[in-house]
């Protein structure tokens, strides 16, 4: 519930603005009203000579916002017309919970940003009746990095003061110049326990008044899920509540009294709740605006925006100067910074990742180049995009705002993981690239124990290091069950118990969707995690196969699909070491056919190709379908059927041969069975690409033309290349190429002629795995060869 607080008019409390809002996790809280009247009225009784004053003040700034809002249009898209606040925040402690971090701190200026910039994502949620009326407010609010005296600031002034107890006009301590900072005051308590209260810019329009101009909040109303300030900072720049000024929400009288703006419908305003079909004065109420009461505040309507805008460019109170070049520059605020994060880093192919600006400072122009994402570009704030093709990525991102651009890009920041087929096993032999995560003390690593065989497993060594509740993850990569029937998962696990007091746990989790969702499928510790090693108080290691024991999880349908992951997940109660080896995925499969070549996301594949797949006993028919594109629907799907031959695998039955293709071409197939009238489910999508047509028609040749040779090959990414001359050559250049046919290197041996003779090159490293292309120019002639990067 939001409480009800004052906003009193000029008359009652001088135009002075407060509200109090209580959290979404303590709404049963009744909050004090108002903890501004008293102090205003000590300061009218101490100061009369202010009064006329500010009438005066409020009237000429009323007059002067009327007249702009209906001369001109104040809501524009230029960069130059995003209004930048600095603001300094002054944590006033006693060393308690009120002294907040520096994140809270950071938390809240990014949610005033998201408000007032229309980038909070809660706005789906308006309702279609004022969707159309939302507001971008075009204002920026930048943490000062300079402070008054020209010293380096992160804009946080903490102070020291049993005023945090107080939390009235005489707790703004060292209020910095209004002229040139939004000066917000947090606190441990208030006058009658309001969450925050600030005054109009006429209310505070005198010199005298310049120290107390601000916004003072207490401290559990500040930072994430809080957007109290977001409603105090509208006050701040001229806003009423949308009944008006009087104080109380929910008076029928209200209905007479309007807050200056012309699209917010008159109503008598709301204390707490979130009807969104409330209809008080004859017309919808906006009740999900920020300068209502009600729980579900998301909106300002423009022309809320345009009277704050006005009262940005207002000499009153001093507003005007705060935006003003010199003074930002001053402020250190004058310049943009670009970062950005992504839903997911590491996907599945075919993944959606949603990409989102944290860029501040003003910034209104975004472009965005996505290396192997679809779209490539884009000029959204907030773009998503498709990543079909196993690999690692860049992701670069360009932001503008009135002071020019900046650029930041992430290399290899996106890792698609292509899906592992059936059969599927793993022991570990050779080594682990199972991405592994886990806060404090030991995580899974790879050890030369072993179930049987070659030497190769992961553990967790526990004993003597790990605490209780640390928890540690091991994910497996991609693998595609879709044509399982029911399947498993078997592993073998080694355990001891160090005491029967200590409950160490092993866990396994399954996803059908590549990890974004998961669900719990087995669990096992203790005295069971243990059978049949029993206790052992000293460190454990396995020494043969009778400190194994096997393990079955049954799949459920639901993650049986061609993104399905697991994970083990290990938390420790201080006890003893773990080790995992000799993962298998086992089941029944349906009848549904696994497509067998070219593997998925094969690339420089001929113009004619064989694609196949397994054969399914006793069908009656295979159907397939092929096309370039990956919804299978375009003009050009060729779609047939196979009648069944035998079980063989090898039969012409299970194959089709594709001709007629041309140079980089992506191809997109699939298959099913047929049985009298029932059909199997298609088997998952794959795809193909092939060869670029820069190679079209090229034989890639080995070391017995020119000696070429490229080494290692497989390389990680640092890679020479050796060749033979048989005679002096003045025309010798070198060119690498992408799978796509990009150039991404070039070199000349030499300046000088190459003699007759053998001649090494070492290459520029190359950062992204994949298949390569090297050509060798020796004047007239070229010759080429392929080599592959690991990575």
């Amino acid at each position: 519930m939001r409480i009800r607080v004052v906003l009193s008019t000029l008359f009652i409390c001088l135009l002075s603005g407060i509200l109090g809002f209580v959290p979404q996790s303590a709404q049963s809280q009744i909050v004090s009203p108002c903890g501004i009247t008293a102090a205003t009225e000590k300061l009218n009784a101490a100061h009369p000579e202010l009064v006329s004053q500010r009438q005066k003040a409020n009237a000429y700034l009323e007059a002067e916002t009327q007249a702009k809002m209906a001369d001109q249009n104040t809501q524009q898209d230029a960069c130059n017309q995003v209004f930048v606040i600095p603001v300094v925040f002054h944590i006033i402690h006693e060393n308690g919970a009120e002294n907040i971090s520096d994140q809270t701190v950071f938390d809240a200026i990014r949610i005033l940003n998201e408000d007032y910039r229309l980038w909070n994502a809660d706005t789906a949620d308006v309702i279609a009746d004022f969707k159309p009326i939302m507001g971008d407010a075009m204002i920026d609010f930048r943490l000062a990095q300079i402070d008054p005296f020209g010293s380096p600031t992160n804009g946080i002034d903490r102070i020291q003061s049993p005023e945090t107890n107080e939390g009235d006009d005489d707790s703004k301590l060292n209020p910095w110049p209004r002229s040139k900072y939004l000066n917000i005051w947090t606190v441990k308590a208030s006058p009658s326990g309001a969450a925050a209260y600030a005054y109009l810019p006429s209310s505070v329009s005198s010199g005298f008044d310049a120290s107390i101009d601000g916004i003072i909040a207490r401290y559990t109303y500040i930072g994430e899920g809080e957007r109290t300030l977001t409603h105090e900072v509208g006050h701040w720049m001229n806003l009423l509540h949308v009944w008006g000024s009087g104080n109380d929400a929910g008076l029928s009288t209200n209905c007479a009294f309007d807050d200056n703006v012309g699209d917010t419908p008159y109503c008598i305003g709301t204390s707490g709740g979130c009807n969104t079909a409330y209809t008080t004065c004859g017309s919808l109420d906006n009740v999900q605006n920020y300068m209502d009461y009600a729980s579900c505040e998301m909106m300002f309507t423009e022309g809320q925006v345009s009277r704050m805008r006005v009262a940005l460019t207002s000499s009153t109170a001093q507003r005007n100067l705060l935006s003003m070049p010199s003074n930002l520059i001053a402020a250190g605020v004058y310049e943009g910074a670009v970062q950005f994060s992504a839903s997911l880093t590491q996907v599945c192919a075919g993944a959606e990742v949603l990409f989102t600006d944290a860029s501040y400072n003003g910034i209104c122009q975004w472009e965005w180049a996505f290396e192997g994402g679809t779209p490539a570009t884009s000029d959204l704030r907030t773009p998503t995009v498709v990543y079909d093709y196993p690999g690692t990525y860049d992701v670069t991102l360009t932001v503008s705002n009135d002071t020019g651009t900046a650029t930041i890009t992430l290399q290899d920041y996106m890792e698609v993981i292509g899906a592992e087929t059936l059969p599927y096993s793993e022991d570990y032999t050779g080594g682990s690239d199972w991405p592994v995560s886990g806060i404090g003390g030991p995580t899974w690593e790879y050890t030369s124990f072993t179930y049987e065989g070659a030497p190769g497993c992961m553990a967790i060594y526990n004993y003597g290091q790990g605490s209780s509740g640390e928890m540690d993850e091991m994910l497996s990569p991609p693998i595609d069950l879709s044509i399982l029937q029911s399947g498993q998962i078997t592993f073998e696990v080694a355990y001891a118990q160090i005491d029967l007091g200590t409950n160490d746990l092993l866990r396994v989790h399954t996803s059908g969707d590549c990890g974004t969702t998961w669900n719990s499928s087995w669990i096992s510790g203790g005295v069971s995690l243990a059978s049949p090693n029993g206790q052992l108080t000293s460190n454990f290691v396995p020494v043969d196969v009778n400190d194994w024991k096997s393990v079955t999880v049954n799949l459920t349908p639901q993650v049986m699909t061609p993104d399905f992951r697991f994970k083990f997940e290990f938390t420790s109660d201080a006890g003893n070491n773990v080790f995992i080896d000799n993962i298998k995925i086992v089941g029944t499969y349906n009848s549904t056919p696994l497509l067998v070549s070219p593997v998925n996301f094969a690339e420089n594949e001929p113009m004619t190709v064989t694609m196949d797949w397994n054969a399914i006993d006793n069908v009656d028919y295979y159907d397939y379908r092929i096309d370039t594109v990956h919804t299978l629907d375009s003009p050009y799907l060729i779609s047939g059927t196979s009648n069944y031959i035998n079980n063989s695998d090898n039969g012409t039955d299970t194959e089709y041969l594709m001709t007629g293709l041309d140079s980089g071409m992506v191809i997109f197939w699939s298959v099913r069975t047929r049985t009298n009238t029932d059909t199997s489910n298609w088997s998952a999508i794959w795809r193909y690409t092939t060869v670029p047509s820069v190679f079209d028609g090229i034989e890639m040749i080995n070391a017995s033309v020119a000696g070429l040779v490229v080494f290692p090959n497989p390389s990680d990414g640092n890679v020479s290349v050796g060749f033979d001359l048989d005679r002096n050559y003045e025309h010798i250049t070198l060119q690498i190429f992408d799978v796509l046919g990009r150039e991404i290197q070039i070199h000349s041996p030499s300046s000088e002629p190459l003699s007759a003779g053998h001649h090494e090159l070492k290459v520029n490293t190359i950062r992204h795995g994949g298949v390569y292309y090297l050509r060798l120019n020796i004047d007239e002639s070229s010759f080429f060869s392929r080599f592959t990067i690991a990575k």
